[in-house]
């Protein structure tokens, strides 16, 4: 399979409309998926199909079955029932992450602050709805452009690594949200957070753990969006795509 920089408009559209086709022909009443996404795949644009065939390089069966789990998940998580107002106005004011500037590529930085994050087992669901809310919003935005993902681990402990909602994050950007993640770069990461890391990296595949990038702290680096630093996120392969 071709590179995704090497994927024509083309042979996307082409892809994508097949795509389309089949899966409205054998979705487009299924009970177990959100009316208001079925009408995203049918838009004739085709802008929501050609992010799957995008995010699987190409490949119509994986793109098709990414598809699938997707907009299940999307329907039975409740995404698109999901406002500012339904979630706890703590979380946006926590500081535990925001939006900030843009990386060389020019995509939008999410910092997530991680030494600000405990888990609390009584808001494990909010707390996704919250995240998966986040993405969304950003998402629908800005439909054109990705995300760097910056988690900053500058002071972070044991106890603020949430093995949980990290996989929960990765899913995100694995299936529900499909090419939207341009880089995640973890910076200042001690070394007792190393052993956590390494597990999470045996979660993905191959392309997409090389997406995940350690940048050590900078001396007098007054924060991790500081120029020095974005100066150095890694060129990821980005078509422009719609």
């Amino acid at each position: 399979m071709a590179a995704a920089t090497e994927l024509s408009e083309k042979v996307v559209l082409e892809t994508a409309k097949d795509l389309q086709t089949r899966f409205l022909s054998e979705h487009k009443d299924d009970q177990d998926m959100d009316a208001r996404d079925l009408a995203r795949i049918g838009h004739p644009s085709l802008h929501y199909v050609c992010k799957f065939v995008y995010h699987q390089l190409g490949h119509a069966t994986n793109a098709y079955n990414q598809m699938v789990e997707c907009l299940k998940w999307r329907k039975s998580f409740g995404i698109n029932d999901i406002t500012f107002d339904s979630i706890d106005e703590n979380f946006f004011r926590s500081g535990k992450s925001f939006k900030h500037g843009f990386d060389r590529e020019g995509n939008h930085i999410v910092i997530l602050n991680l030494y600000l994050y405990y888990k609390d087992s009584k808001r494990v669901m909010e707390t996704y709805r919250w995240v998966a809310f986040c993405l969304e919003c950003q998402a629908r935005v800005y439909p054109n452009s990705k995300v760097c993902m910056l988690f900053d681990s500058t002071n972070a402990g044991i106890s603020n690594m949430d093995m949980d909602l990290v996989r929960f994050i990765m899913n995100c950007f694995k299936t529900y949200f499909p090419n939207f993640l341009s880089v995640m770069l973890v910076y200042g990461l001690p070394w007792v957070l190393q052993a956590p890391w390494k597990i999470v990296k045996t979660w993905l595949n191959e392309r997409a753990s090389s997406k995940i990038k350690f940048v050590p702290s900078i001396p007098k680096c007054p924060h991790p969006s500081h120029p020095t630093l974005l100066s150095l996120t890694p060129s990821i392969p980005n078509p422009s795509h719609p």
